[in-house]
């Protein structure tokens, strides 16, 4: 029966693992899943995992790579890599509901066992999450591992199962800390029964390997810990990411633990897509379930409780964190419900239990279908638009280009889908420093989310006017480079006058003219041949200044259907037929702009 549930449970999963990574909290997923592409692309390195989105050395290391290691090699054996990635977390979610299964048996009975499964397995919230690019199902199995392993060993004190608890342990542990710590609890909990009345006794059979259980996984993780942050540490772009920077961030602060709507916020996630109750019935019966199996039982409630309490911005913020308190929700309804099926004498009142229960599954069910339902239609969700704009960035640039992505904070999911490596500028590391780094680096290129025939970010602006010259090649992609030369657009622009090369031809038809910003437009003619130099005048911005102040708008002038930032030199090239060429102008922003002169330069 207990086989049947779990590949009834796998089954349910598997349509349309091919989707796009992007249903929820993308820029997680894909940072999971572009480490496992270069896993996949250059050979597994579990002490260096690449990140390429904050710079060079491409390194940003969290958790221990371990699941980005599994995925690679369902890659290598031929799985496109959404479908390799989705695949290991089924195999690791389908792994943590037998360990569960493993845990509740081992500490009740077969009965709350299969009832917690099947909790474990319907519950929606890991429906969803269970064919996603986390991790989180990983660290959560082997944390429910480590502790039924654990107990098994207490029982039977053969040590080949003290070590597979005590490596168990430490996998959980650095896959993912938060979720896999709190498993400690229970373990300790249970192997501390017995400790009286005689408390040395007890040390002197189990505080050494008890030691090692809670010990050995600890200070594992510290030593990758300490590894992590010493990378990250090196490079002016992820210091702030090391596990102090992080302090705050990851703990929260005490003001968020004494603000009941913060606690609220939380609450209502477990009500609306995991418990599907009340949460005071879901209290009640975590009460029974204390109550009826003491210490053990209060270890696996608190499971639940102290990740939440210990990280509660992580939770606060991130609702899929919640991931490891759904092993505990199963485990309590089991446990509950078989108490109250025992309770009862009359079997009709044991089957009413259990109708009560499956009631229970179907509405959870139904009342969030809509959480559920794009993963059987087939259809392709991405509420961000990154599959559009990654074709877009691809389309523009080469493997290799180097790219400042603008607008993105440091979500990974462009550069994912396009393939491409560069750097992130979320707002702690908007600083002159960096910026004038740039050019030096080899950045070639500019992607930015905002731009409109009218707008362009301030962070994009400070980032363009690192170089002297720059274009459009996309809507989204701008080229920039340090001569007219390395643009290679068809419209190329530069922040400063510059003068025109040798053997430019002054059109006098163009003379000094202001182009009204009021929709109206002007027409230059350039001779066949020739590509049409232009300069205007700075009478509404001083490109020195305002370029890099984010109060300060910045006009735009169309040429030719293509939007650019106003400035001082305008380049159009010339038409590829070598026809003449007629050169619309319009400009949005200002009251007008002005054109001081217009030459025509031979193309070479």
């Amino acid at each position: 029966m207990i086989g049947a549930l779990l590949l009834a449970g796998f089954l349910v999963r598997l349509p349309h693992l091919g989707q796009p990574i992007l249903e929820a909290y993308s820029f997680r997923q894909t940072q999971t899943a572009y480490t496992a592409l270069l896993f996949h692309e250059h050979g597994i390195n579990l002490i260096a995992p690449q990140l390429p989105i904050l710079g060079s050395p491409w390194q940003v290391p969290f958790e221990f790579p371990l699941f980005q290691a599994v995925a690679a090699l369902f890659m290598n054996a031929g799985l496109a890599p959404d479908v390799a990635l989705r695949f290991t977390d089924l195999l690791c979610f389908m792994a943590a509901a037998f360990a569960l299964w493993g845990l509740v048996r081992h500490i009740s009975n077969r009965l709350a066992a299969a009832l917690a499964l099947i909790a474990f397995l319907v519950i929606p919230y890991d429906v969803f999450w269970s064919r996603t690019s986390m991790i989180d199902y990983m660290a959560v199995a082997f944390g429910l591992g480590y502790a039924w392993v654990g107990m098994v060993w207490f029982d039977r004190r053969q040590t080949r199962f003290l070590v597979l608890a005590v490596v168990l342990g430490s996998l959980g542990m650095l896959v993912k800390l938060p979720t896999a710590l709190f498993w400690t609890v229970p373990l300790l909990l249970y192997t501390c029964r017995g400790i009286r009345p005689h408390p040395r006794t007890w040390l002197r059979a189990n505080g050494a390997p008890v030691a090692a259980l809670m010990v050995v996984p600890l200070a594992l993780t510290e030593l990758w810990t300490v590894h992590a942050d010493h990378i990250k540490a090196a490079s002016p772009t992820t210091n702030w990411l090391t596990t102090a920077g992080l302090m705050q961030w990851n703990f929260g602060t005490l003001d968020q633990r004494l603000t009941l709507s913060d606690w609220n916020l939380i609450a209502q996630r477990l009500q609306d897509h995991i418990i599907s109750m009340p949460i005071w019935v879901f209290a009640a019966l975590c009460l029974v379930a204390v109550v009826r199996g003491k210490a053990v039982w209060a270890g696996v409630v608190l499971a639940g409780i102290l990740p939440i309490a210990v990280f509660f911005n992580l939770f606060w913020v991130h609702d899929y964190y919640l991931i490891a308190v759904t092993p505990v929700v199963a485990a309590v309804m089991g446990y509950s419900l078989d108490a109250l099926v025992k309770s009862v004498r009359r079997n009709p009142l044991r089957i009413a239990a259990l109708a009560a229960a499956g009631l229970w599954v179907g509405f959870t069910l139904f009342t969030v279908r809509g959480y559920l339902t794009p993963m059987y239609q087939g259809e392709v969700v991405d509420p961000q638009a990154v599959l559009p704009a990654a074709a877009e960035l691809r389309a523009t640039t080469r493997p290799g280009d180097l790219v400042v992505f603008v607008g993105l904070e440091w979500s990974s999911a462009v550069p994912y889908y396009s393939r491409r490596q560069g750097m992130m500028l979320p707002p702690p590391l908007v600083a002159p420093a960096l910026l004038d780094s740039l050019p030096a680096q080899g950045y070639r290129y500019l992607f930015s989310p905002w731009g409109t025939h009218d707008s362009i970010s301030p962070v994009a602006r400070q980032v363009i006017a690192g170089w002297e010259w720059f274009g459009r090649s996309s809507q989204h992609v701008f080229v920039l480079g340090n001569a007219y030369k390395d643009v290679g657009t068809p419209v190329a622009a530069s922040r400063d006058l510059a003068a025109p090369p040798a053997g430019a031809t002054a059109l006098s038809s163009a003379g000094p003219r202001t182009i009204p910003c009021n929709g109206s437009s002007a027409s230059i003619s350039v001779p066949a041949a020739m590509s049409g130099w232009l300069q205007f005048a700075p009478t509404t911005y001083d490109p020195a200044t305002v370029w890099i102040n984010p109060n300060v708008p910045i006009p735009s002038v169309e040429v030719d259907g293509n939007w650019i930032p106003a400035a001082r030199t305008v380049v159009v090239r010339s038409l590829p037929a070598g026809t003449p060429h007629t050169v619309t102008l319009s400009c949005s922003g200002t009251d007008s702009l002005t054109l001081e002169a217009a030459y025509g330069v031979t193309d070479r």
